[in-house]
């Protein structure tokens, strides 16, 4: 899995303007939508899905899916592993 967390953090860096925050010190605990991690809104969370979906080929069906995947960068990447079509 840090393989996934690895590429996220570099998809992430990459593809959301996060004003210059520090990517590397993230661990599998960070959580992506509280200050105390990356601190992403809803627009972000948009941007993400679009990003997961052209790099992975993740669909996703419902926002009920979204909800345990983003909690943290652990839980993207356990997602990400077990929904990768590409």
């Amino acid at each position: 899995m840090s393989q996934t967390i690895n590429e996220l953090k570099a998809l992430i860096a990459s593809g959301i303007d996060l004003g210059g925050r520090d990517l590397s010190r993230l661990s599998e605990q960070t959580p992506l939508f509280s200050e105390a991690g990356l601190g992403l809104d809803s627009i972000d969370a948009m941007e993400l899905l679009l990003l997961l979906e052209k790099q992975y080929g993740i669909v996703f069906e419902n926002i009920h899916q979204g909800r345990e995947m983003f909690r943290s960068l652990g839980a993207l990447a356990d997602y990400v592993d077990k929904h990768r079509t590409k």
